[in-house]
């Protein structure tokens, strides 16, 4: 990259590479950036605030079984008032580290149109990359079930929800590129106005 952005923020579903293209990113790139997401607020809550198994956790996380629109069983991420406060929260943290000059890569799933909106209210003035990461739903649902880490059916969910129709300027799909294949395809994009440090 000629310029260095002051966050790359990658968005997508569940299962999808986010967090693998953000280790290599962090690998990659000449200067130090720090790698944040929910995930991190999210280790930080009382574990008595969330349900990660299929119950109801009124304050924090949980997860609320469904059906999708062809009868297939989904997960979809129920948020609480304490968990919204946290997400909330996110967006705080970002700025704060943003105007203390570090550089970040954003790992995040963004659930709706107004929550990838929203980001780019918060980002408004910095320099700023938005890749989107996806790959075939089938493709994702074998990675969920393989890991054994994250609940089976929030990857349907997410891929319905968190589509590449934001307004992203990269769209990668990890099924067809190799992160190496991936990073050179970022390393090709220009930043454009925003902050630079």
């Amino acid at each position: 990259m000629n310029r260095d952005y002051q966050i790359i923020y990658i968005g997508g579903p569940s299962s999808s590479g986010k967090t693998s293209l953000a280790r290599a990113l962090q690998e990659k790139l000449p200067i130090p950036y720090l790698h944040i997401g929910i995930d991190a607020l999210i280790s930080m809550m009382p574990d008595r605030l969330n349900d990660w198994t299929g119950g109801v956790a009124s304050e924090g996380f949980s997860w609320l079984a469904d059906t999708d629109s062809e009868g297939h069983p989904i997960q979809t991420l129920r948020v609480g008032p304490y968990a919204g406060m946290v997400c909330n929260s996110l967006h705080a943290i970002v700025l704060c580290l943003l105007q203390e000059g570090h550089h970040l890569i954003l790992d995040d799933i963004p659930l709706s149109p107004a929550d990838f909106l929203k980001w780019k209210e918060t980002l408004k003035g910095w320099s700023s990359l938005y890749v989107g990461v996806t790959a075939p739903l089938d493709v994702l649902e074998h990675r969920e079930s393989t890991r054994g880490d994250r609940m089976v059916g929030s990857a349907r969910a997410q891929y319905h929800a968190s589509r590449m129709d934001f307004g992203y300027d990269l769209v990668l799909d990890s099924s067809l590129l190799t992160l190496s294949d991936q990073l050179a395809l970022i390393a090709s994009i220009q930043p454009e106005g925003g902050q630079t440090n």
